[in-house]
């Protein structure tokens, strides 16, 4: 598992001033042990700035307006973080390997703090949002989606197109990091909750913007045996009716979410998640040819994992051919076959005082009064 600071009190600064030589200065005296100390200077003369800035746990948030361009570096010696910079108005650049990569409000700039050689704003104004999350975090996200740790420095693209996919996603999520980070935002008293949107966050970016791990990843994924996903499905049955995610399913059977959803979808043709969805859905169909079960529909939806009841009757009209409540009134209407003791099915037969009759297969022994429900998928077999 993936483990937090116990430290999860917010703290919030509010820096602003004229002229230039107190940015560097004042930061470094309220962040310095977290963002680390910055060597700067502006590109004009006349500055004006300021800066709001949030910190709860492990991640800090910073609004940055200047009306004026400029430039620096992050000193030798800081934290490693994984930096984070949203241009809203003007520019921004980063030098990463001596290649510099501009962003404006249509992209943004990811990279590792120590890798930025050099960095610069311009445009009057200038506004940006940062966002820096510790370095460690990225590691940990890559090793819970492969096998182990990765072989070599982690490098990523630096610059983010953000008008199209994936960009546009991990924006959305920074965004939503940032709104709530904000001085009497919601994240600042639900650090568990931005716990969560960090490492959704990671997981976007390992996933999807290029690096020199992605090829890594697809080789690990690929390792998984058909075994570990006996033992996942074995898993998910076990605990189908609890709150799992795929997360906790791969950390169960021993192996990555990258390698198990690999896996899955070349045994399966569907992710673990998909999977787990369908066994829901069939319990949840159970339950509504059950003529036993009083249970009103949103309550059937509810114990099995669906809390929106729109989705749900879609989800279950697209899967078995009618809605919820179709289910139920056939169910109602009809009435139940009669079966003697023992009574011959075709080129078998079924002893109901044997409980250890056998069955064709793809019918289970629930499926003999109403063989046309109880079928077994094919995509569960």
């Amino acid at each position: 598992m993936i483990s937090e600071p116990s430290d999860t009190a917010a703290k919030i600064t509010h820096l602003s001033g004229v002229g230039f030589d107190s940015v560097a200065e004042q930061m470094a005296a309220r962040f310095g042990a977290f963002h680390g100390h910055l060597t700067a200077d502006p590109v004009q003369g006349i500055f004006n700035w300021s800066i709001e800035a949030t910190m709860c746990g492990k991640v800090i948030w910073i609004d940055g307006a200047f009306n004026g361009g400029w430039r620096g570096r992050i000193d030798d010696g800081s934290p490693e973080r994984l930096v984070f910079i949203r241009p809203r108005l003007g520019s921004h650049m980063i030098r990463v390997n001596g290649i510099d990569h501009w962003a404006d409000e249509n992209s943004l700039l990811i990279a590792k703090n120590s890798e930025i050689e050099h960095f610069e704003h311009h445009g009057t104004p200038n506004r940006s949002d940062f966002l820096l999350i510790d370095w460690c975090a990225v590691e940990t996200m890559v090793a819970s989606l492969s096998d182990g740790r990765p072989r070599g420095p982690i490098g990523f693209q630096p610059k983010v197109d953000i008008s199209a996919p994936p960009g546009t996603f991990i924006a959305h999520l920074a965004d939503l990091i940032c709104e709530g980070m904000h001085p009497g935002g919601p994240l600042l008293h639900a650090p568990v909750a931005l716990v969560h949107l960090k490492r959704s966050l990671l997981r976007l970016i390992v996933q999807n913007v290029p690096s020199n791990l992605l090829s890594w990843l697809d080789e690990a994924g690929n390792a998984t045996a058909p075994r570990q996903v006996s033992q996942a499905i074995d898993f998910m049955q076990a605990n189908v009716d609890r709150p799992i995610t795929t997360e906790r399913v791969a950390e169960a059977v021993g192996t990555s979410i990258r390698s198990l959803q690999n896996a899955f979808l070349a045994a399966k043709g569907l992710t673990p998640s998909a999977y787990l969805k369908r066994l829901r859905l069939d319990g949840a169909r159970a339950d509504l040819l059950d003529r036993s079960d009083r249970s009103s529909i949103k309550q059937v939806c509810s114990k099995w994992g669906f809390f929106h009841l729109g989705r749900f009757s879609e989800t279950y009209r697209n899967a078995y051919g009618e809605t919820p409540s179709e289910t139920r009134k056939r169910i109602e209407t009809v009435q139940p076959s009669i079966v003697s003791p023992t009574q011959d099915f075709g080129n078998f037969s079924y002893d109901q005082t044997n409980p250890s009759s056998e069955f064709p297969d793809g019918i289970s022994g629930a499926a003999v009064q109403w063989p046309a429900d109880r079928l077994v998928p094919d995509w569960r077999r």
